[in-house]
């Protein structure tokens, strides 16, 4: 997960139920296995700038796939509105929650 999803998260929680409940979201990544990049790379960039442009996608699921790319990672979620595109080009792996 990149740094940047996991504030896209945690405003979303925080505006929705409130601080608290977003504070334990953080928490509760921060205790799990899920890998949080911190850094902006040259070919994180180039690849969320990419997708951006290709796939016409928010800024936010731009770095989500460019970040599974570089990690050769699957993307979790559950935003079949801008991501079904790309799983049906089999562009990044999917694991759909809903």
């Amino acid at each position: 997960m990149n740094k940047y999803n996991l504030l896209e998260a945690y405003y979303g929680y925080f505006r929705a139920n409130g601080e608290a409940f977003a504070e334990r979201i953080l928490r509760a990544v921060d205790e799990s296995s899920v890998k949080v990049a911190d850094v902006l790379t040259d070919e994180l960039l180039r690849k969320a700038g990419r997708m951006k442009v290709q796939h016409r996608m928010s800024l936010a699921d731009a770095m989500l796939v460019a970040q599974a790319l570089v990690d050769n990672a699957i993307v979790i979620t559950a935003d079949h509105h801008e991501l079904d595109d790309l799983d049906e080009k089999d562009v990044v792996k999917f694991l759909w929650i809903r």
